[in-house]
């Protein structure tokens, strides 16, 4: 494993920043924080650095300045010992005691010297350069002399030449004492020079280490503000925008989704709340939808229940009108109108019993409860039973009824009263809403088509179809027509119908596995059609249409 020592580049920093904005947001705000806490930490702990440095700096300096003072004062208590004690030696007049000063002379003036080499070596170490050239003068040329001389006269001393001995003291004292005592002066006044310079450099140096400390502190708190400007400002207006899409949203007025990719906390909240209002909408379309389907059918129900009421009514009040009658003339009337009464209340009988058929055969779809009687049956003879059954009501609204029929017989598998009962229904709507002279065309034949689930093996069909020239259907209701209790708009202001009859025709093409489908005539009026498989099966519907 190697470690990456190269310096950072503005990509590497771009890029560490691109990936702290797409970090949560307490990393956000507490990663710069935390870096500026650690710079100011940082700088704290270098001024600190630096004045620990200073104040050591400053002890050895007072130490070694300290050292200079009482090695000084040292050698001036030594010369001025030392000339005490060769006073002594020159007014003394016993050998013995002599001897004892010589001695201490001896002593005093090693110590002296000493001491000097002492102050030397510091100065050296401290690379005091006139105090060095200060140094040499006293010890070479000054004390080395002194000395000599001094010694001189203490010889003369101890052979008893006091005079002589006297006058050389007096000439060396003349001569030597003053230059070291101005020397040993000069050493005290350079070192005290050094050690004012040694303060203010101190005092520098202190006053340098606040001014950083101050600059650091002013710093890193511009650089807090800064950031916490940033954050604030960034945060603020994501969440401002937030603020002013929800009320857009909540007056139905937001036509974008919130725009922020971050991954922190707001980045993942403006998701959710893209998500909810997504999910908002789409609940409100579908509240939309159920209300206008609900509005559909309560319109629906009460068309229905209109008509229902009329068509109950109507046969009702017909049979009703006409038993009266037949039963307040009985004895007056002829036995021609009593037969009329019958009939009428029969036929209303009748209508009503077609109404509770259709609302009992309706019941039993919906419900599955619907038998199928299937066995092989001639499809064109039901067609010829319901073209009869309709044959005076086709001639009395003087229609032209045209059957095509197809070059064979065609049989197939089907229930023939609940197809016949199909194709009932179908004319009769063709007959009711066809107007006089106009044409009513009925074709059937048997078809092969292509399944839907294996497209190789072909399914023979019946196919039936009926087209009037009548008031036709909508483009938009081809489908709902077949729908319970719906009626084509071009037919739900006229008397009669429940929108029943072609939704029972439905349930029963479908319960047959097949497809039923209505369209309007290119020549004006409607097509409605029909497929049904020939043979028994268990597929789902064909999808012919």
């Amino acid at each position: 494993m190697t470690l990456d020592l190269r310096p950072l580049t503005p990509k590497d920093v771009m890029t560490m920043l691109h990936l702290l904005k797409n970090t949560s947001l307490f990393h956000q705000i507490a990663v710069p924080m935390f870096i500026v806490a650690l710079l100011g930490m940082s700088a704290i702990f270098y001024s600190g650095y630096n004045l620990k440095t200073s104040i050591d700096d400053t002890k050895k300096f007072y130490d070694v300045s300290n050292y200079h003072f009482n090695k000084l004062n040292d050698i001036d208590k030594n010369f001025s010992s030392f000339q005490t004690l060769g006073l002594k030696h020159l007014v003394s007049e016993s050998s013995l005691k002599m001897n004892d000063l010589s001695i201490k002379l001896d002593n005093e003036k090693q110590t002296f010297v000493n001491n000097i080499e002492l102050l030397y070596q510091s100065f050296i170490a401290g690379n005091k350069n006139e105090a060095s050239r200060a140094k040499t003068h006293l010890l070479k040329e000054l004390t080395g002399e002194y000395f000599t001389a001094v010694s001189a006269a203490l010889t003369e001393s101890e052979e008893f030449e006091k005079e002589v001995a006297f006058e050389i003291w007096t000439k060396v004292e003349k001569k030597y004492v003053s230059g070291i005592d101005n020397t040993i002066q000069a050493l005290i006044k350079e070192e005290f020079k050094h050690l004012t310079s040694g303060q203010d450099s101190i005092i520098l140096a202190v006053n340098n280490n606040l001014m950083l400390t101050i600059s650091l502190g002013m710093s890193g708190a511009l650089l807090l503000f800064v950031i916490a400007f940033y954050v604030a400002r960034r945060f603020s207006h994501r969440l401002m925008n937030l603020l002013i899409w929800s009320e857009k949203f909540s007056d139905d007025t937001a036509s974008t989704m919130l725009n922020d990719n971050s991954d922190d906390e707001v980045g993942r909240l403006t998701r959710a709340i893209n998500l909810m209002s997504k999910k908002i909408t789409k609940s409100y379309e579908q509240l939309e939808s159920a209300k206008e389907l609900a509005e559909d059918a309560n319109r629906t129900k009460s068309e229905f229940l209109a008509n229902m009421s009329h068509e109950l009514r109507t046969p009702m009040h017909a049979m009703l009108s006409f038993s009266a009658m037949g039963e307040r003339k009985f004895d007056s009337t002829t036995p021609e109108k009593l037969k009329r009464y019958f009939s009428n209340i029969n036929m209303s009988g009748q209508r009503l019993l077609i109404l509770l058929n259709d609302l009992l055969d309706l019941s039993k779809l919906e419900a599955s409860c619907m038998e199928y009687n299937i066995d092989e049956h001639d499809f064109g003879m039901i067609i010829d039973i319901a073209v009869t059954e309709f044959e005076e009501l086709v001639k009395k609204n003087k229609l032209n009824l045209k059957i095509e029929y197809p070059a064979n017989d065609i049989k197939g598998h089907f229930d023939a009263e609940k197809i016949l009962q199909v194709v009932r229904n179908l004319l009769s709507n063709a007959i009711r809403y066809t107007p006089e002279g106009k044409d009513i065309i009925i074709s059937y034949e048997q078809a092969e088509f292509a399944h839907e689930e294996n497209i190789t093996a072909a399914v023979s069909a019946l196919t039936f179809s009926i087209s009037d020239n009548g008031i036709g259907i909508p483009e938009n209701e081809t489908e709902s027509v077949f729908d319970k209790f719906v009626q084509s708009s071009k037919t739900r202001t006229e008397s009669g119908g429940t929108g029943l009859g072609l939704a029972i025709c439905k349930e029963i093409i479908e319960g047959h596995h097949g497809t039923i489908k209505a369209e309007n005539n290119s020549e004006g009026g409607a097509v409605f059609s029909f497929v049904i498989p020939k043979e028994r099966t268990e597929h789902q519907a064909l999808e012919i249409f």
